[in-house]
């Protein structure tokens, strides 16, 4: 059964942050995070907020929800995902969740300690954080540094690709990893996935793609500083 929250007070509280509470309502009750089930949790957990307009009372609006998990993904790095694949939190993330279970007066979880951690084994985030922290590569490269030797298998095997994927498809994957370490706060991590994005631009480009991309990095977007 859903809580249920005082419209009084979530009338005030962004869209982006109901949207973030209501993904992480969701991995609580062991759901599958997937766009419908956030539509729907939405709805349920905050209707005046998420109604569709002149139907409040019987339709969610899928369209607002739509709008804010792209910035909270894109803009704010609150999210991860899709809706192909699903979507995770990141740190930031839970951070925005333990603020907005206080603006609610909602006390479900202690999220709190949920962000002492550097990566919680609870969320898939956390366990792709805590599988680069044991990879050998990566402890490897904070021993050695950049004189460590890897293959074009074990860099495909590190970012969850083959050899023979396409190189759009490990660029996705590459930078889906590092925006994941980046909310997490980890530059150590960042900075082995940007040592072998450099070393393993043949594996990254096609030579084609290689003329055209442009000069230093893998695309024209936002890169994550930490």
């Amino acid at each position: 059964m859903n809580k249920i929250f005082n419209p009084k007070i979530y009338i005030e509280v962004p869209y982006d942050d109901l949207v973030v509470f209501a993904l992480f309502s969701i991995t609580q009750k062991k759901l599958d995070p997937t766009f419908e089930n956030l539509v729907v949790e939405c709805y349920l957990l905050f209707p005046e907020r998420f109604g569709l307009p002149g139907y409040i009372k019987k339709y969610p609006d899928s369209a607002q929800v739509e709008k804010s998990w792209l910035r909270c993904r894109t803009d704010k790095n609150l999210i991860t995902g899709d809706k192909a694949r699903g979507f995770d939190l990141t740190v930031r993330g839970l951070e925005v969740v333990h603020k907005t279970e206080k603006r609610l007066g909602s006390k479900t979880i202690d999220t709190k300690k949920l962000l002492s951690t550097k990566g919680d084994k609870r969320t898939k985030n956390g366990r792709l954080v805590k599988q680069l922290e044991d990879n050998k590569l990566f402890k490897e490269f904070k021993d050695s540094g950049r004189g460590i030797t890897i293959s074009d298998y074990e860099f495909c095997d590190l970012i969850y690709s083959t050899l023979d994927a396409l190189p759009e498809s490990r660029r996705k994957n590459l930078q889906q990893l590092k925006n994941t370490v980046a909310g997490y706060n980890r530059k150590d991590m960042l900075n082995f996935l940007n040592f072998c994005e450099n070393k393993f631009m043949h594996l990254l480009f096609s030579n084609i793609e290689s003329k055209k991309r442009y000069e230093g990095g893998m695309m024209k977007k936002k890169n994550y500083h930490i």
